[in-house]
């Protein structure tokens, strides 16, 4: 069959794998015409045939090691937002002690969007070897310093200028992980895009896991630094893994297979529209691909952005209505209701759609509803106890004083945060054309860092709003 890259094929665009899906729930037979399928969808058979593997059989080591890139990948923002005790007392004394969360929130996903656009753009003319593995190294060298800095003496402010500096690394080169390894995940089959999102969301319950088991040893000066040097040795042993696990994975038969077969795919692609008169440069392409996954970008985008602008920088406000002098309302409260729930509940959904999906990658555009939906979260957790100004009184009304209420919350708010998100991030790459594949994975990455940014803003103004303050001023 001709492959016509730049016909226009009815929505909604069905990719590598959600071609081969179509056929495989057909009756099988060869002479099956376009009216016997569904009216919605437009299936062309790939160019290239696929390798066994990818029509039907399942490596569990490389979705277990696609899992693991995924933990690592956002261990240096989950470290920024979770150890927040520890770089309170670093900041002790401060203009930063109660304000911190907001810049390096700000910094790191602003640095994260800026190198993501270089990455959907550029990141093909790159080897995925050199792509993954130089942005691996600078997280190792970030978190060794973090390391190091745990037990060297700084002003106050001089610690947040450096800490500065490496939230700009991680945020670098979180981006070119992000897209390398979606562009990488896309080249394979979706559930290798699963894997590597349940992964981020894993990473973030193993942070915060470890966060509440290091608060037990006491919340005092020596006792928090202690801790926070055990966690970041973690961190530098799992970045270490997750560089030996990228070189086994970037090493195997399947992904050389699959990384070859989409280079052909791409060049004979670009021969074809070069062919017909048409625009094959680096613009051109990418606004394909954009086109061809906008919805689902736009959906994700809206995800996280409805997140993050109540967690967590509203929601580890929230104040136990216990006794304040009991131990779970001074120390465990935020620290388990606002992170372990959170990442226990998004890890959930996200590994969820391993074995469940709906709407489906045929209805899609389902997913709208349920999405734009979340925004009542939004009002929820607003009208709990949330204290955010220095002298304790909330400028709105408490609507739900238990605890049971913002932990209910947060664990129906991450649960849809993963679930969504996961489902929108594998739609995204399956129903563009297969030469955008690539492409369109490093651009689904970026509208989800955007999404994140979008609802670190909104964040800031639900701050200035209730609290009658400047948020990069006060806490």
């Amino acid at each position: 069959m001709p492959f016509l890259p730049c016909c226009k094929p009815r929505r909604p665009r069905l990719g590598r794998i959600g071609r081969q899906q179509a056929i495989d729930e057909g009756d099988g037979d060869d002479d099956t015409t376009s009216s016997d399928m569904d009216e919605e969808t437009s299936v062309r058979a790939p160019l290239v045939p696929a390798p066994k593997s990818d029509r039907g059989d399942f490596n569990m080591l490389l979705w277990a090691l696609m899992l693991l890139e995924g933990v690592g990948v956002l261990f240096p923002w989950n470290a920024f937002i979770t150890v927040t005790e520890y770089f309170s007392t670093k900041l002790d004394g401060s203009h930063f002690e109660s304000n911190f969360e907001n810049y390096f929130s700000f910094t790191f996903q602003l640095f994260n969007i800026l190198f993501l656009i270089v990455d959907v753009l550029y990141g093909n003319k790159f080897k995925t070897r050199t792509r993954i593995l130089i942005p691996l190294c600078v997280q190792l060298v970030v978190f060794a310093l973090m390391t190091v800095f745990v037990k060297v003496d700084m002003a106050p402010n001089t610690f947040f200028g450096v800490t500065l500096v490496l939230v700009i690394f991680a945020g670098g080169a979180t981006a070119f992980l992000q897209g390398g390894f979606f562009s990488l995940a896309a080249v394979m089959r979706s559930k290798y895009t699963q894997a590597q999102m349940t992964g981020q969301g894993l990473g973030g319950l193993i942070v915060s896991l470890l966060n509440v088991l290091t608060l037990a040893v006491g919340g005092k000066k020596n006792n928090a630094e202690n801790a926070a040097f055990i966690f970041f040795i973690i961190a530098v042993g799992l970045i270490a893994i997750c560089i030996v696990g990228f070189l086994y994975m970037i090493n195997s038969r399947y992904v050389k297979m699959m990384e070859k077969r989409n280079r052909l795919v791409r060049r004979q692609s670009i021969e074809s529209i070069q062919s017909s008169g048409g625009d094959t440069s680096t613009w051109a392409l990418a606004k394909s691909a954009v086109a061809q996954t906008k919805l689902p970008a736009i959906m994700v985008m809206t995800t996280f952005a409805i997140t993050l602008a109540i967690f967590p920088g509203i929601t580890d406000r929230i104040q136990s209505t216990a006794d304040p002098e009991t131990l779970w309302a001074k120390r465990y409260f935020v620290p388990v209701t606002c992170f372990v729930f959170f990442n226990l509940g998004d890890t959930i959904g996200r590994s969820l759609s391993l074995w469940w999906e709906w709407p489906g990658v045929r209805n899609y555009r389902k997913l709208r509803i349920p999405v734009f939906a979340r925004v009542v979260f939004i009002v929820l957790f607003l009208f709990c106890n949330v204290q955010l100004s220095d002298t304790g009184e909330s400028k709105i009304p408490v609507g739900f004083k238990s605890d049971a209420w913002p932990s209910v919350f947060m664990l129906v708010m991450a649960f849809t945060n993963g679930y969504f998100g996961n489902l929108c991030m594998e739609y995204g790459p399956q129903i563009a054309d297969e030469h955008n594949q690539s492409m369109a994975g490093a651009f689904m990455a970026l509208s989800l860092t955007v999404g994140l940014l979008l609802g670190t803003l909104i964040n800031f103004a639900l701050k200035a709003i209730l609290c009658g303050c400047n948020p990069f001023v006060s806490g």
